[in-house]
């Protein structure tokens, strides 16, 4: 399918297209002088315009993030009649699986931090990352997760650029494109809520998937998330929060009274995992968990995952979800007396590879993000670990969009260089994780840069035109997440409406 919408950046995203056949007939520095002076005469803006441009910061999400978790609370605890098939009524655990009710949460009230004593301080490791920049400390290396590991056995295809240097205001993202016009990309909307309709509208089933796989189901489409169980389809959140049977296991349990969170094959797969997919979800600290019988909520599983912070492991996801629920200069000790804040968290995920890490490296840069976004939204300074934070991230911004192949796809060898394999599933897995932290990460009036634009689309159309693949669970749960999240942040879609969203009605006719 073509869009037309991509006409108008021709001469942008050829640029990138063109680089290696250039190189070829040109050499290195005649193709550096050409290419300056065409991005020069691209991107260059009358001085008032660039000041103004210059003057740009991440949007901070201030009040929308309240509103948005006051959302997801009251899908989860409407009972509406249109919400029926989504929230079913379910009031017994130890009722069959077929009738599973979903907690009933409290009203929203300020999420308090666990302040504990402090105790000595002690810092993990830190080595210079790809890409390098000078660190405090010496090199430490941590091994990918064997569960999301794949094997990388098919040769690669090497069109790394040669690097050009443009002068350009230092606030301005110089390796993206001049940011479209929204009112343009009305095709792209239509075509994402194609894709997201399509798959919603076929669950997952309870007896089917693990645990694993159930909570990548639900960061696909967060609160509005349903599940197959028997007959009924009930929400995935709260069939997860009150330990639901998946394919003969569940993913809580019982520690001498107190709340636990198993770890192995088909739970989770790192520590801290159910809490970042909650934290991604929206969903309150005040919401119930049950374990066989005995109720908690979210703040007792934020307790536990602050209770076993340890050094120079991987506390990526556990990043991701204390950064979400927590002030950003909260301070606790772990249950083996060590002192820990967020960021001691950043400090010791700065110190770890991204190359190598779970899933590329990917949820390592997301748990950064929000780090420094939570730290923003509090109207608090970037300084200290945030600051290097924030510097990693743009680093790695500037060096994603180097990697990006000329359909809009992401390297299908992570971080590690360009490559771009035939295979749908290992593009859909790379490109979905890439295109769903750029889309966290990058400044809100940058997603309608022609780079990420054609990395949505190429997502979308991808699996709409693939879509009787059977995708494997992790990879499809991020890709979808990835889509839900640029609807929301471009074309404005509201976070928890039912799902599908009322605003997805226009495209029902797009269904095939």
């Amino acid at each position: 399918m073509s869009f037309n919408w991509l006409g108008s950046q021709a001469d942008t995203t050829k640029t990138v297209v063109l680089k290696p056949m250039i190189t070829a007939r040109l050499g290195r520095p005649a193709m550096r002088y050409l290419l300056t002076l065409l991005m020069l005469a691209l991107f260059s803006e009358p001085a008032a315009v660039a000041q103004e441009n210059s003057q740009k910061t991440i949007l901070k999400k201030g009040d929308g993030a309240k509103d948005e978790t006051n959302q997801a609370l009251r899908i989860l605890q409407q009972k509406k009649p249109e919400y029926l098939k989504l929230i079913a009524p379910l009031t017994d655990l130890t009722a069959p699986a077929t009738s599973f009710d979903g907690p009933r949460a409290t009203p929203l009230s300020p999420v308090k931090p666990l302040v504990k004593n402090a105790t000595d301080k002690g810092m993990g490791p830190r080595i210079a990352l790809k890409p390098s920049r000078k660190t405090a400390s010496e090199e430490s290396a941590a091994s990918e997760n064997s569960e999301n590991a794949i094997e990388d056995t098919e040769s690669s295809i090497d069109l790394a650029p040669a690097p050009l240097t443009l002068v350009e205001p230092e606030p301005l993202l110089d390796y993206l494109g001049t940011p479209m016009n929204v009112a343009e990309l009305g095709e792209l909307r239509d075509q994402i809520r194609r894709t997201l309709i399509y798959y919603y509208k076929r669950p997952e089933a309870v007896n089917s998937r693990s645990p694993w796989g159930v909570m990548h189901s639900l960061i696909g489409y967060g609160v509005d998330t349903n599940l197959q169980a028997g007959r009924e389809q009930v929400n995935a959140i709260g069939w997860l929060c009150w330990n639901g049977n998946c394919r003969g296991q569940r993913l809580l349990r019982l520690s001498n009274g107190n709340l636990a969170v198993n770890v192995g094959p088909g739970v989770q797969g790192h520590t801290g995992q159910f809490l970042s997919m909650l934290a991604q979800s929206y969903v309150p600290s005040e919401f119930e968990i049950r374990i066989q019988g005995k109720s908690f909520t979210v703040d007792d599983l934020i307790a536990y995952e602050q209770a076993t912070c340890r050094p120079r492991t991987e506390l990526t996801f556990k990043l991701i979800g204390l950064s979400h629920y927590l002030p950003s200069d909260a301070e606790w000790v772990s249950n083996d007396g060590q002192k820990w804040s967020i960021a001691r968290l950043i400090e010791e995920e700065i110190a770890q590879p991204v190359v190598g890490a779970a899933c590329g490296g990917t949820h390592r840069l997301m748990g950064l993000t929000y780090a420094v976004k939570n730290r923003v939204d509090e109207g608090k300074p970037l300084d200290g670990e945030w600051k290097r934070a924030e510097r990693f991230l743009e680093d790695f911004q500037k060096y994603t969009i180097g990697l990006q192949n000329p359909d809009g796809s992401f390297s299908t060898k992570w971080f590690e260089r360009r490559e771009a394999r035939t295979d749908s599933q290992r593009r859909v897995q790379t490109t979905g994780h890439i295109l769903e932290w750029l889309t966290c990460n990058l400044p809100e009036e940058h997603l309608t840069s022609p780079e990420i634009v054609k990395a949505a689309a190429y997502l979308s159309n991808l699996m709409y035109r693939e879509r009787g693949t059977d995708w494997k669970i992790g990879p499809k749960g991020h890709a979808i997440h990835a889509l839900n999240l640029y609807d929301q942040k471009v074309f404005n879609a509201r976070v928890g409406m039912g799902g599908p969203r009322m605003d997805w009605n226009s495209v029902e006719s797009l269904q095939r």
